[in-house]
């Protein structure tokens, strides 16, 4: 939603930290796969990105400035959450972003209420674009 902020680094490096983070349970869902399609197509990334598979300190070597630290840390959120199975190793990562980013635990908390909020609103969107006359 907010990654054309980005830089051309930081977004390969994101998309890096996303497919950390969707493998992390061992197992990339469709659903997923076609999140992280999506981000291509956001950042204006080509189809055909090759992942390095780079370390999670040189992915967020790259985020030094307020702004793209927020938008990283929203996104990997609800990435994280999205297949309603947040694991152990999902979890880790949010805390080693948090602990990077230096942020507590009220943004967290903050973050992770916006995106279910945002969550309820897009599904009934869904729900409204569905009915019929």
């Amino acid at each position: 939603m907010f990654l054309r902020s980005l830089n051309q680094q930081q977004k390969e490096a994101f998309l890096e930290l996303a497919h950390l983070v969707a493998k992390s349970d061992g197992n990339i869902c469709k659903h997923e796969t076609r999140i992280l399609d999506e981000y291509k197509v956001e950042m204006s990334l080509s189809e055909h990105y090759e992942l390095r598979e780079i370390t999670i300190e040189e992915i967020l070597s790259h985020y030094s400035d307020y702004q793209s630290r927020n938008i990283v840390f929203l996104e990997i959120l609800s990435l994280a959450s999205i297949d309603g199975n947040y694991d152990e190793m999902e979890q880790s990562v949010i805390a080693t972003l948090i602990e990077h980013f230096n942020f507590d635990e009220q943004k967290y908390m903050e973050y992770k209420t916006w995106i279910e909020d945002y969550r309820s609103i897009y599904v009934r969107g869904q729900v409204l674009l569905e009915m019929t006359d």
